[in-house]
């Protein structure tokens, strides 16, 4: 394992999941891009009226290979994963036509960064900021309290618990802005529903989620 973590770090063209060798700029070898394809998502269920995003999109369901990648980006280090995701939201993005003006990552709690060294999210749209030639903006939207896990909770718990906890901290670099907000997973949307609040309420003009997986069962949203 430590070896191949070296491996991508020195030489991205190396397949994320299997560690061969991979010519294609994707950062994963055919064969693992062809099993990822049984995990796509096509669309996600239908907005429900209290939700406040424009639109929401995932690309994988969060089971088998994309679950174990997500979860070894996310609490076991693996930041090189970043570099893969990226290329895939760049991809849905422009098979989607996605057009906004800024791109904004879901922020986590000032402990929860420094319990993991990182924001998961934020680095996913940076990455994808620089694909796709948009401003990044960063500590622009911010989590104020470090609330329950949302993992541990049900779908109402899960909207309660993400209430008043984001704020937008500079509301003049949004205003009238086409906001194209990054996530790594969606479950029921909650956590993405309260930051689409609150950016429109800033003053964003629009919201579009744009996530790696969505989680169909119980998970992490």
């Amino acid at each position: 394992m430590f070896f191949k973590k070296m491996m991508q770090e020195l030489y991205p063209s190396y397949c994320i999941f299997c560690g061969k060798s991979t010519k294609n700029d994707s950062y994963a070898c055919e064969n693992c891009l062809s099993i990822l394809q049984y995990y796509r998502v096509h669309k996600l269920p239908n907005q429900r009226e209290r939700f406040f995003y424009d639109n929401a999109w995932a690309l994988f369901v969060y089971d088998g290979l994309i679950r174990k990648a997500l979860l070894n980006y996310k609490f076991h280090g693996q930041r090189y994963l970043s570099r893969f995701f990226a290329h895939q939201l760049f991809q849905k993005a422009r098979e989607l036509s996605i057009q906004a003006d800024i791109i904004i990552p879901v922020p986590i709690s000032f402990s929860r960064w420094f319990q993991r060294g990182y924001n998961q999210s934020e680095q996913l749209a940076r990455r994808l900021s620089q694909k796709m030639h948009m401003a990044f903006l960063q500590r622009v939207l911010i989590k104020t309290k470090d609330n329950t896990q949302q993992s541990l909770l049900q779908y109402e718990e899960r909207m309660n618990n993400v209430k008043n906890v984001y704020r937008v901290k500079k509301p003049e670099m949004i205003q009238k802005k086409k906001v194209l907000l990054i996530d790594d997973i969606y479950t029921t949307g909650a956590t993405v529903n309260e930051c689409a609040r609150v950016l429109k309420k800033a003053g964003a003009s629009q919201v579009i989620v744009l996530t790696v997986a969505y989680a169909q069962k119980k998970g992490k949203d």
